[in-house]
């Protein structure tokens, strides 16, 4: 198995539809290239099987298009799972439902769900490791704590990001 991060890592940093991204979907064909060279040069050809896959698309983010939590909710009363364009958490000591409240239409670009209410089509509130609290953001939006947006090496914000429902394209 061998993972080849490049794209994504260039994704996050320069946006999805930009020259960096270009250069690292480049790099990783080159990669894969040599990869099926040294193959066919060890004779290996009928006997390894090469299978290509990406595991995600990537949207991308504007400037400005964040969610705070901790502009809606002391981040202290919850129990932040996962941050990013779904944001999982649950209320510490009880106060699921309150955290909930303060939550639900806190922000017209975040949707907001108890565990039980989450939509059918994400396959997504059964299991018990699921916490009380998702939050859905639109296409190119994110949920962060303030303090807690870095981008991957460079200070800034990301220009992309990934984890959105499965029937954003």
């Amino acid at each position: 198995t061998l993972y080849l991060g490049d794209v994504d890592d260039a994704g996050h940093e320069f946006g999805p539809q930009s020259a960096g991204t270009d250069s690292a979907i480049a790099r990783v064909d080159r990669a894969v290239g040599e990869l099926l060279r040294g193959i066919e040069q060890r004779g290996l050809e009928r006997r390894v099987n090469v299978i290509v896959v990406s595991d995600h698309g990537m949207a991308e983010m504007k400037p400005g298009q964040l969610i705070y939590l901790d502009d809606y909710v002391d981040t202290a009363t919850v129990e932040v799972i996962d941050l990013g364009p779904v944001v999982s958490l649950s209320g510490r000591a009880g106060n699921d439902e309150q955290v909930y409240r303060r939550l639900r239409g806190a922000h017209p670009h975040l949707r907001v769900y108890r565990k039980a209410e989450v939509p059918a089509r994400y396959h997504y509130r059964e299991h018990h490791r699921i916490p009380a609290i998702i939050g859905v953001t639109n296409e190119g939006w994110m949920v962060t704590a303030r303090g807690r947006v870095r981008s991957r090496g460079t200070g800034q914000l990301p220009r992309g990001h990934h984890g959105y429902p499965p029937d954003v394209p």
